[in-house]
């Protein structure tokens, strides 16, 4: 149901048609003479606008008697005659109606007129409008697919999408902020993609546990840190592959990783080097898909971690003391692995990469 509202004027006064008038003038009574009538000829533009009222004016005499009925319902307690209604709605001016819901309905008419003031302020399909320091102003149309953000001084502009990865987790780093370097010689590849995130081939399978790496110089080993890993990954359903998060100890070479093996299970292990395999890994748990990686220092201890949300991290898959790698970890970044030589490359996306150093 809908409802005119009323004006918050007075009740419509009496008038005495060729005598005077009643109307009131900043909440004040006022009694005036019957204005004169338009001297002179009317212009073909007048002559127009007076016939069409007159028209108008017959018309609502004829108009169906529910209509009418509505009429008079719909203007009760308002300024306005139930002609008044039947007259705009010739016009195509119905006034706001109010739902009950609180929207408002305009009509067509109004809104074309609004639009053609608009129109002095842009023309071009996809303009938009925003409020400048002192007047309205538009922003042309952007490139299919730009983002809209607020600049400097308040005024918004157009930039390019950053991505499609679209959670709050979505955050990858450049391919640029890695060195590459490998067990045999035969380096990981990356490439940035604005969609999915940091792209990576871990390269052709290889015997003999090589680490492909992709890491960054930790500046203060001795400090404390924090790399969380988020990587989106496949690898052939085959084991002695890995792929995840590792840091090393460049004077010996010596690494720790959290990854997931190709049977699945996510393991913490210590590797003599990016080649070659010591039969003491410290430590795995029985879990599958996880998405998550974290390795954190804190003092000579360091804490593995894997998580599937990226915010809780209760799985704490081991900790270890720098004793167990003979030195202090100063390269942090992820890898992929391989001890086998069937069953496709590890290939997929890092789309999150956080590290904080002391």
């Amino acid at each position: 149901m809908a409802k005119l509202s009323g004006s918050g004027e007075e009740i419509r006064r009496t008038s005495f048609k060729g005598n005077f008038v009643i109307y009131v003038r900043n909440g004040v009574p006022v009694l005036a003479k019957w204005p004169n009538k338009r001297k002179g000829p009317m212009s073909a533009k007048q002559a127009a606008a007076v016939e069409k009222f007159t028209h108008a004016a017959r018309a609502t005499k004829y108009m169906d008697p529910k209509m009418q009925e509505i009429a008079r319902e719909y203007t009760k307690g308002t300024n306005a005659l139930p002609r008044d209604l039947l007259m705009m709605s010739i016009y195509g001016r119905m006034g706001t109606i109010y739902l009950l819901d609180g929207t408002k309905i305009m009509s067509n008419a109004t809104r074309m007129e609004i639009s053609d003031v608009l129109d002095a302020l842009g023309l071009t399909q996809g303009d938009m409008l925003y409020r400048g320091e002192e007047y309205w102003a538009v922003i042309s149309a952007g490139e299919v697919g730009d983002i809209l953000q607020l600049g400097a001084a308040l005024k918004p502009e157009w930039v390019p999408n950053a991505g499609g990865g679209g959670g709050w987790w979505y955050d990858p780093p450049n391919a640029a902020d890695f060195t590459l370097v490998s067990g045999d010689g035969n380096a990981m590849t990356l490439a940035d993609d604005l969609d999915a995130g940091l792209l990576f081939d871990g390269g052709t399978p290889v015997a003999g546990d090589t680490k492909r790496f992709a890491y960054q110089a930790i500046a203060n080993p001795s400090g404390d840190w924090d790399a969380i890993l988020r990587i989106d990954a496949t690898q052939s359903n085959v084991n002695y592959s890995d792929f995840g998060i590792m840091c090393q100890v460049t004077s010996n070479s010596h690494c720790l990783s959290v990854s997931q093996s190709g049977s699945g299970n996510v393991h913490a292990v210590y590797w003599p080097g990016l080649t070659g395999y010591t039969s003491s890994p410290y430590g795995y748990v029985a879990v599958h898909d996880t998405l998550w990686y974290r390795l954190k220092k804190t003092g000579t201890q360091l804490e593995g971690f894997s998580s599937n949300t990226g915010k809780n991290w209760t799985r704490l898959v081991n900790t270890t003391t720098f004793g167990t790698i003979g030195g202090t970890p100063d390269r942090v970044g992820f890898f992929a692995g391989y001890n086998r030589t069937s069953g496709g490359n590890i290939i997929g996306a890092v789309t999150h990469w956080d590290f904080n150093g002391a």
